[in-house]
């Protein structure tokens, strides 16, 4: 593998896989602190896991990549709601369906 590609691949894991912000030290304070998430679920059957920021992981949930990848792009600001409301995963995306269609 080359230097530059080396480097890259490193970079990667000091950036949240959905978001791509820059996260702190994975069991540190904050919303963006590294941590592990399962691209699916496992319940879902999934096993491949990913560095994800805590306020990624946390929100997305149970949420398949593609949901997740909707209610952000509705949610320009989506962050803000990891310490606005309870919901998480699916739940959340069925309230923010509900909503939508009231």
């Amino acid at each position: 593998m080359r230097f530059r590609d080396q480097k890259r691949k490193q970079n990667d894991k000091d950036r949240c896989y959905w978001c791509g912000r820059h996260m702190t030290p994975m069991g540190g304070p904050g919303v963006l602190a590294k941590t592990r998430d399962h691209v699916i679920a496992q319940a879902d059957g999934g096993n491949r896991i990913v560095f994800a920021c805590k306020a990624c992981n946390e929100l997305k949930g149970n949420m398949p990549p593609e949901l997740w990848a909707e209610f952000r792009k509705h949610h320009p600001e989506w962050w803000n709601l990891y310490r606005g409301t309870s919901f998480r995963g699916m739940r959340l995306y069925s309230r923010w369906k509900i909503d939508q269609s009231a």
